[in-house]
């Protein structure tokens, strides 16, 4: 069980990682700018990977993290 709970970690850091360079090399931001990927679900880092590559900027992403965390899921 434990060893499950830390695979799991680690597959949800190495996502945040990953999604933090595709981030960073596309709108060529800042690490600080990234806070705001901390606390979202595996299922919304996968679906935003797809979204990396559809949108042209930044502040569409943003809009979709903050729709996501607060719920209202388009």
């Amino acid at each position: 069980m434990i060893k499950q709970i830390l695979k799991e970690e680690g597959l949800q850091e190495e996502r945040f990682n990953i999604l933090n360079r595709m981030l960073m090399k596309k709108y060529r931001l800042p690490v600080d700018d990234l806070k705001i990927l901390k606390g979202l679900p595996p299922e919304d880092q996968f679906e935003l990977v797809e979204l990396i590559l559809d949108y042209d900027s930044f502040s569409d992403i943003e809009k979709w993290i903050r729709q996501r965390k607060s719920g209202n899921i388009s």
